[in-house]
């Protein structure tokens, strides 16, 4: 990436109101965008590191593990599922995750995943 696109990229994430996450295929978070604090009250470098399951909550990862499956595959589309995710409080909070494989451009293997999360908690309660 170049500076250009390494600013740009940096400038988007740090004033979007979704949260944006960069994940390795270890996996674990690498990148995090500021929101995180406003959403679940963590700054971003209480995720850096961290395996994508602990954040969410424990009966939703069995979702997560199908979403990263899919996209995965060759070809694959960005989708989006709605799951909860632990706010610092304690409390839970639905978030709407799209997400999107982005490959290697020599090998054509997933090389990381970008992530968009969107709070959901609010229409999920005017569901129920």
């Amino acid at each position: 990436m170049t500076d250009y696109e390494e600013q740009s990229f940096k400038f988007l994430t740090e004033n979007s109101a979704d949260m944006i996450f960069r994940c390795d295929f270890t996996p674990k978070f690498t990148y995090v965008s500021p929101s995180s604090i406003r959403l679940l009250g963590k700054a971003p470098e209480e995720f850096i590191g961290l395996h994508p399951s602990s954040a969410v909550f424990a009966d939703d990862l069995v979702i997560v593990r199908k979403h990263i499956e899919e996209l995965s595959k060759p070809g694959a589309e960005p989708s989006n599922v709605a799951v909860r995710f632990f706010h610092k409080n304690g409390s839970l909070m639905w978030m709407e995750v799209s997400a999107r494989m982005i490959e290697d451009p020599e090998t054509g293997q997933p090389k990381e995943m970008i992530l968009i999360a969107r709070d959901l908690t609010e229409r999920k309660k005017l569901e129920d």
